[in-house]
């Protein structure tokens, strides 16, 4: 058979998937003497505006966390991105700068669709950190609530 033409067939399902987003992002920047830190972190669904926006400078710390929910009959994203910056005069002999960072960011997602049977919900999360045992556990156990549990532990900034 030959087709004079080409043919589009559409590639999206007729079904919507529901996305459930959280996002968890933390930093410390602690400096002695004439040192200078900062810290930046934001986290976004999709690409769009960032749910968590922080950023600090010199001996201070930052937790936050967000929540968003999309739909979608194709795909949702979460993107997290941070960054330290450290300044120590080349004049200073006792003078000193750190800055930590971590991130927790997780995407469940279902699908409905009537004309289907159910197929469960669908989990990936990702998590990352130099910060010490316990932010580590804190982050993984943010993950673990919110994705088996459909909680998320509500965070204050630590001192």
């Amino acid at each position: 058979m030959r087709v004079p033409f080409p043919i589009k067939v559409p590639c999206t399902s007729p079904c919507q998937a529901r996305f459930e987003h959280m996002g968890r992002i933390s930093g410390r920047t602690t400096v002695s003497g004439t040192a200078t830190a900062q810290e930046r972190g934001t986290w976004r669904v999709n690409g769009g505006l960032p749910l968590i926006n922080q950023s600090i400078s010199q001996n201070n710390a930052f937790d936050a966390t967000a929540l968003a929910t999309t739909s979608s009959t194709t795909s949702s994203d979460n993107t997290v991105s941070t960054s330290g910056t450290v300044g120590v005069p080349s004049t200073s002999s006792f003078a000193s700068a750190i800055t930590t960072n971590g991130y927790a960011h997780a995407l469940r997602g279902e699908l409905s669709c009537p004309s289907i049977p159910p197929v469960g919900i669908g989990r990936v999360s990702d998590t990352g950190t130099p910060q010490d045992n316990a932010q580590r556990l804190s982050l993984r156990l943010s993950l673990l609530d919110f994705l088996y549990c459909h909680r998320v532990e509500r965070v204050r900034a630590r001192p």
